[in-house]
């Protein structure tokens, strides 16, 4: 048993070892990190230097309980808010030296809003809330109210906003869940196409058969498929790890409550669909007899991946209907469509154990099948056998 495990692992590490001293492979991922950079930091530069801190107003004498106000009106609307009383013109003095975002000025028949440029409408709209708020205030103050009366009166009332059919997973629940979907793709194709090139290019170049003298088919298979699962897990942590943490500190983006069930989902149904595919697209590459006819042999396989992302992104409105339920269910859908359910709240443990099930019994399945079929293209010159007959001599051989 250790000698087959072991040589697994040599295979594995020679993998990594091969793809990670590459160019091609350097290059694409500091592109990927670059690209994931941007879209984080570039809406944050573009954001006119919102930097997440308080809004910042100046309010004239005597400001009552203005500032008060102010600070309440805010927090309804989930904004910080910090009111200074300030004359007319230490109040622009502070907005010419940036200590101040907004100044109301009493300017005698008026109140002024005053910024370095014209006032946002949501930011008039918050003075005038408090203004109105304070006014409120004052005058159950000055009709005796209790002020426990006076907090009651002016506490905000409780509205929750209810679709009419009850309600459903939110615009950022769906993005999340396809976005999910995308990524799932792009790694199933990128990662199998490496499975299927390694294996076609050891082929060609007959380094296989020099393998082959030290090793089993299946050793050699197995720890191709290990190597570069761990390589795309490493590729992939390597990409999001410097996107994440420019995230929290850009501090722009308010992440959506699913984005933890879309990750784990995200990380369970990338590891149970490389074992569902790689296999697949090893066996499907050993067939060729040409490194150019790997985009051909493989094709079936990127057709059903894609063809499940189309049904995932195109289906994500109807993931309560039959037919997307029963979908989710088949083992080559699995991995694309049951993330979407998990993301969006609309599937239960069971239905996920049974899917988990099908979908790992599927790729054991698979795991046998593929393993002789790579083993008996791997043996075969030639031109490119087809599937059928690739399957015919495997039968035969057994």
């Amino acid at each position: 048993m250790r000698e087959p495990v072991r040589g697994v692992g040599l295979v594995a590490a020679r993998e990594l070892r091969h793809h990670v001293r590459t160019r091609t492979f350097r290059a694409a991922t500091l592109i990927l990190v670059l690209g994931a950079l941007a879209a984080v930091l570039v809406p944050a530069w573009l954001g006119g230097g919102d930097d997440g801190r308080d809004l910042r107003i100046g309010v004239p004498p005597p400001a009552a309980g203005l500032p008060a106000a102010l600070e309440a009106s805010g927090g309804e609307q989930q904004r910080g808010v910090s009111a200074r009383v300030l004359a007319p013109g230490p109040a622009r003095e502070a907005l010419e030296d940036g200590d101040l975002d907004l100044a109301l000025l009493d300017e005698g028949d008026r109140l002024a809003l005053v910024g370095e440029a014209v006032p946002e409408p949501a930011d008039l709209a918050l003075v005038r809330s408090a203004l109105q708020r304070a006014q409120v205030e004052q005058a159950l103050r000055d009709a005796g109210a209790d002020p426990s009366e006076v907090a009651g009166a002016l506490a905000p009332v409780a509205v929750v906003p209810v679709a009419l059919d009850g309600g459903g997973p939110g615009d950022d629940e769906t993005f999340v869940a396809v976005l999910t979907s995308i990524a799932l793709v792009l790694a199933l194709v990128f990662a199998g196409m490496l499975v299927a090139n390694g294996v076609a290019e050891e082929k060609t170049t007959r380094t296989s058969e020099v393998l082959m003298a030290a090793l089993s088919p299946s050793q050699l298979l197995a720890g191709k498929v290990l190597g570069i699962g761990a390589l795309a897990l490493g590729q992939l942590a390597t990409i999001t790890a410097p996107a994440g943490a420019a995230l929290l500190i850009a501090g722009t983006v308010d992440l959506p409550e699913a984005v933890p069930s879309a990750l784990w989902s995200a990380l369970l149904w990338f590891l149970l669909g490389y074992a569902l595919y790689a296999v697949a697209f090893g066996a499907l590459g050993a067939l060729v007899s040409r490194q150019q006819e790997v985009a051909t042999a493989v094709a079936p396989l990127s057709y059903l991946l894609w063809g499940g992302y189309f049904i995932a992104v195109f289906g994500v409105g109807a993931v309560d209907d039959p037919w997307f339920r029963v979908a989710s269910l088949v083992p080559f859908l699995s991995p694309l469509l049951m993330p979407i359910r998990i993301t969006l709240g609309t599937v239960g443990a069971l239905e996920v154990a049974v899917a988990v099930a099908l979908t790992a019994a599927t790729a054991a399945a698979l795991v046998a099948v593929g393993a002789r079929v790579y083993r008996t293209g791997l043996v075969a010159g030639g031109p490119r056998l087809s599937l059928r007959t690739a399957l015919a001599r495997t039968v035969r051989r057994d």
